[in-house]
């Protein structure tokens, strides 16, 4: 597996791993989101709630210099089951093969307090850019402000960076080590104030706990 991760930044290989999501169903767009790569053979970690009611999804890879163009569009499908409980849901690129699969921290490894992190993905979905074929990633740096154990299986890692519509899904890569430390999830919001929210993430433990990394199918 590639090393993404060289004197503190995070490579530029990465990159075709990370891609923009168009959810669909009844033959309209309802939503983007972010997802990123976790095997060869093109499994996707993403959010529930970013495939809930499709019916047809797509990811768009983009990978400047790439062969017969930088963007390539692939058909998905949603491996079941999709666990709404931790907002995590795994799919599968339906054609193609050998892509670049981010690094994940291992499942013994936590995730510290203050630990500088990168969020990369599609906020807004395409709106930043309509030219599909021109539409690139958006970063975000920040930190771990605190690690939330609310029970075995409700984690919350919140940071102190930007998050929004569109940024479901991505990947939360550590700085220290360029490992993914965790998926992008949501935000708490103080009534109805948008200057009000404080952005979280799911770690990446318990995807290794409760998926098979090979086939994407729950364990147990």
């Amino acid at each position: 597996m590639a090393d993404h991760f060289n004197d503190g930044f995070i490579t530029e290989d990465v990159l075709p791993g990370i891609m923009l999501l168009e959810v669909r169903n009844a033959n309209q767009t309802i939503c983007h989101g972010t997802g990123f790569v976790i095997s060869k053979d093109g499994h996707m970690l993403t959010c529930a709630h970013v495939v809930r009611g499709a019916d047809q999804i797509r990811a768009r890879m983009y990978w400047p210099g790439m062969p017969g163009g930088s963007v390539r569009w692939f058909e998905c499908k949603i491996l079941r089951p999709v666990r709404e409980d931790l907002d995590m849901a795994v799919i599968q690129i339906q054609d193609g093969g050998d892509f670049v699969p981010l690094n994940l921290r291992a499942a013994d490894q936590t995730v510290s307090d203050t630990e500088d992190v990168t969020v990369i993905g599609y906020p807004f979905g395409t709106k930043p850019n309509p030219d599909l074929s021109k539409l690139v990633h958006n970063h975000f740096e920040g930190r771990v402000s605190s690690v939330q154990n609310r029970g075995e299986d409700s984690e919350r890692c919140f940071i102190d960076c930007s998050g929004v519509v569109g940024f479901s899904g991505s990947p939360v890569i550590s700085v220290k080590d360029g490992r993914v430390v965790g998926i992008f999830t949501g935000s708490l919001i103080e009534g109805w104030n948008p200057a009000e929210e404080l952005h979280y993430f799911t770690p990446i433990r318990l995807f290794w706990k409760h998926f098979d990394v090979n086939g994407g199918a729950e364990h147990g």
